[in-house]
């Protein structure tokens, strides 16, 4: 019994497609999309993506806080979301420089 719950755990990390991880990315990246068409010109700002975000998957539950929370699995679409498209013009500037 014990060996079938441990081989049917490492399925999924061996699996290169991983469908649990690319779902949780999507999510990520939807709710970021979120965000930033409701704050597209300055963003929300760099410390404030976390309670933000809080407010555009479950408005007043009151989730368990989690240091994950804090950012994006992308760092272009954290840059948009938390500068807007003003500080990712900047960023994409610097890059060029």
């Amino acid at each position: 019994m014990l060996f079938a719950l441990i081989s049917s755990s490492n399925v999924e990390n061996m699996n290169l497609f991983r469908r649990t991880s690319s779902l949780a990315r999507l999510n990520n990246y939807s709710t970021a999309i979120k965000i930033i068409t409701g704050h597209p010109l300055l963003g929300v700002g760099f410390n404030s993506y976390r309670y933000v975000k809080e407010m555009y998957i479950k408005p007043g539950l009151g989730n368990i806080p989690s240091h994950a929370d804090a950012g994006l699995d992308n760092s272009f679409l954290f840059i948009l979301a938390t500068t807007g498209i003003i500080g990712l013009l900047a960023y994409l500037f610097l890059w060029e420089v």
